[in-house]
């Protein structure tokens, strides 16, 4: 199954909790990516994300739907991601996106 992540990174962006208002996400930083594999064992769930791209790939953990922990990939580097979230309808920029994930990553972000 497809989806869409919009990467945050920097301290000038965040991901939004009620409404989609002055959280400064890019639209360069949206990739189409697909589900590759998921895994559910007991209450835990992860799920494994590759951009269409191939280059980037990400892997979250879950415990009954709520985020726990993540890993992105990115030319053989592995990043900590410090939050993900789905929303049903985000805009960013001068698009809106339905469906879309969010990843969110240290301020430290090299890119």
């Amino acid at each position: 199954m497809k989806l869409r992540i919009v990467l945050s990174y920097g301290e000038d962006e965040r991901l939004p909790v009620l409404i989609s208002l002055g959280h400064n996400l890019k639209e360069k930083n949206v990739l189409v990516c697909e589900y590759k594999k998921i895994i559910k064992e007991g209450e835990y769930s992860v799920i494994f994300i590759e951009s269409e791209k191939k280059d980037v790939k990400i892997m979250i953990t879950s415990l009954n739907g709520g985020f726990v922990r993540g890993f992105l990939y990115i030319n053989q580097k592995e990043f900590p991601v410090v939050d993900y979230k789905i929303y049903s309808s985000l805009q960013i920029e001068d698009l809106c996106y339905d469906n879309i994930a969010a990843v969110r990553l240290p301020d430290d972000y090299p890119f």
